[in-house]
């Protein structure tokens, strides 16, 4: 056991303080710099929500992305699927009730179509040669 005396314990205790301000400080920054995104992501939709949204649904269908199917919601406990009293038909759920999972897949089809576009363009530079040295473009004859 380390024994401490009492002008070590107040500079440990001192060092601590200043720990914990500082952490508090970098938390309330980070705290401001959420609330700025926040604030910037409402101001977009109220301002351009509709040609967002309709972006985005244009994306999906190029990208053939559809919904996520809903699931049959089943007892914890015993895995049955719960059935519906008044209908009998098994009750569902969504998996992805705000679209988080299906904009994560079209993220990932954006990006894979991204990097197979820049392979395209690599490709087709390193085949073809440069023949722009070739012709004449700053000076053409006239008749």
């Amino acid at each position: 056991m380390t024994i401490y005396t009492t002008s070590k314990a107040a500079e440990l205790a001192h060092r601590l303080e200043q720990q914990e301000a500082e952490n508090q400080r970098q938390l309330e920054a980070i705290r401001a710099e959420q609330a700025a995104h926040d604030k910037a992501l409402e101001d977009a939709l109220a301002t351009s929500g509709r040609a967002r949204v309709a972006l985005v649904e244009e994306l999906l269908d190029q990208f053939s992305i559809s919904p996520v199917e809903l699931e049959q919601r089943r007892n914890k406990r015993t895995g049955e699927v719960i059935l519906d009293r008044k209908t009998g038909k098994p009750r569902t759920v969504d998996p992805d009730p705000d679209g988080t999972v299906r904009m994560k897949r079209l993220k990932a089809a954006i990006d894979t179509a991204v990097e197979s576009s820049k392979a395209v363009r690599q490709a087709a530079q390193t085949s073809m040669p440069d023949r722009i040295g070739n012709i004449d473009v700053a000076s053409p004859k006239v008749s």
